[in-house]
C-alpha cells in the first residue's frame, strides 16, 4: 500500500511539471508579436552599444598609438629650446617651452583647436605636429591656477632655420634676401575659453622678449580667413588692395597647389558690380587676430593661398620693426630694451 502511495505521488508531481510547461509555452505563443518584437529590438540596441563601445575604444587607442608615432617621427622627444624665456603676469606664466612634455602639450591643445575645433573633426586623441615643431621655439600661457597650457605660438627664428612653414604656400624670395633676422610667427592656438584681450596681450608681451632676444628685423606669417567662397575672397582680396594693405612689390605669389584660380574673374566681376562692395561687411569677415595684425601695421603682398585642409584662404604677411605703428613703436626703443 505503501508503495502504491509513493508511486501515485510521483505520478502527480510529474503531470504538474509537464502541466507548468505546456502553461509557459502557451503564455510565450500568446504573446503579441509587438511585444516580441520590442525584445528582440531592445536586445539588438543592447548588443550594437556594446559592439560600437568595443570600436570606439579601439579607435582611440589606434589614434593615441598615431600620435605617439608622429612624436616619435619629428624628434619631439628629443626637443631642446634654443632661446629661453619667462615672465609671470598674474596668475599666468608666458615662457618658451623647455621640455618635450611641455611640447607634448602643446601639440595637443594645437590639435583640439584646429583639428577639433576647427575642422570638426570627432577624433578625441591626437597631436598637431610638423617637421617645424623640432627645430623651432614654442611660446606658451601656462594658466598656473589651472595647472594647464592655454595658448601658443610657435617661433620659427632664421638665427637657427632656413626653412619657413609660409614656403609651403607662397614663394617669396625677395623677403628671404631682404637684410636681418626673420622670426615667422605660426600656427597660434588659445584655447576657447580663453580667447580675451588680456591673453592675446601676454601672448605678444612673449613674443617681444623673443624678437629681442633673437635681434629680429622682420615679422613674418600668414593670416587666415576662414572662407573658401570665391565671391568673399574676391571681396575681402578687393578690400585690402583699397586700404592699402595688400602690395605687390615683392613678388610674393601662392605655389601652384594653393593658387585661387577664379580670384581674377572674381576682382573683374567686383569691378564692374561695385554694389556688390560693402565696407563694414568685409571688415567684419577679417578676424580678431588678423586685424590685430593690420593696426600694428603688417601688410599683406600678394594673392592669398587656398588652404583647403582648414577651408580657409591665407594672406602672407610682413612688417620690418621700423615700420610697426602706434602703440606698438612704444615696445622697442634704442637700447633694445624689453616692453613693460
Amino acid at each position: 500500500m505503501a508503495k502504491g502511495r509513493i508511486r501515485s505521488a510521483i505520478k502527480k508531481k510529474i503531470r504538474g511539471r509537464k502541466s507548468a510547461k505546456v502553461d509557459a509555452v502557451s503564455a510565450e505563443v500568446a504573446k503579441p508579436k509587438t511585444s516580441r518584437r520590442k525584445a528582440g529590438a531592445k536586445r539588438l540596441k543592447s548588443a550594437t552599444v556594446r559592439v560600437m563601445r568595443r570600436i570606439g575604444t579601439v579607435k582611440e587607442a589606434f589614434h593615441s598609438f598615431d600620435a605617439q608615432l608622429k612624436l616619435q617621427r619629428y624628434k619631439i622627444r628629443l626637443f631642446e629650446p634654443k632661446v629661453l624665456i619667462s615672465v609671470e603676469k598674474g596668475h599666468f606664466t608666458v615662457k618658451t617651452v623647455e621640455t618635450p612634455t611641455e611640447l607634448e602639450e602643446v601639440l595637443k591643445l594645437r590639435f583640439d583647436v584646429f583639428n577639433r575645433e576647427y575642422m570638426k573633426k570627432k577624433q578625441n586623441v591626437g597631436v598637431d605636429v610638423d617637421k617645424l615643431d623640432f627645430v623651432c621655439d614654442h611660446l606658451v600661457i601656462r594658466d598656473n591656477r589651472a595647472g594647464r597650457i592655454v595658448g601658443t605660438y610657435r617661433l620659427n627664428s632664421s638665427t637657427f632655420s632656413d626653412k619657413f612653414y609660409s614656403s609651403g604656400e607662397f614663394h617669396f624670395e625677395k623677403i628671404k634676401a631682404l637684410p636681418g633676422n626673420i622670426l615667422e610667427l605660426g600656427r597660434a592656438a588659445i584655447d576657447k575659453d580663453y580667447r580675451t584681450g588680456v591673453v592675446i596681450a601676454l601672448l605678444w608681451r612673449g613674443i617681444s622678449e623673443y624678437m629681442l632676444k633673437t635681434k629680429t628685423d622682420i615679422l613674418l606669417g600668414c593670416a587666415s580667413v576662414k572662407t573658401m567662397e570665391p565671391l568673399p575672397i574676391g571681396l575681402i582680396t578687393y578690400h585690402l588692395e583699397k586700404k592699402g594693405i595688400l602690395k605687390y612689390n615683392l613678388d610674393v605669389e601662392p605655389t601652384r597647389k594653393y593658387k585661387v584660380k577664379t580670384l581674377g574673374k572674381v576682382l573683374d566681376y567686383i569691378d564692374k558690380n561695385p554694389f556688390e562692395y560693402n565696407e563694414a561687411a568685409v571688415e567684419a569677415m577679417i578676424p580678431p587676430l588678423f586685424a590685430s595684425y593690420i593696426k600694428m601695421g603688417f601688410k599683406a603682398y600678394g594673392e592669398p593661398a587656398l588652404d583647403s585642409d582648414f577651408n580657409c584662404i591665407d594672406y602672407l604677411i610682413m612688417i620690418r620693426l621700423d615700420e610697426l605703428e602706434g602703440p606698438y613703436k612704444r615696445r622697442y626703443n634704442d637700447k633694445g630694451k624689453a616692453p613693460t
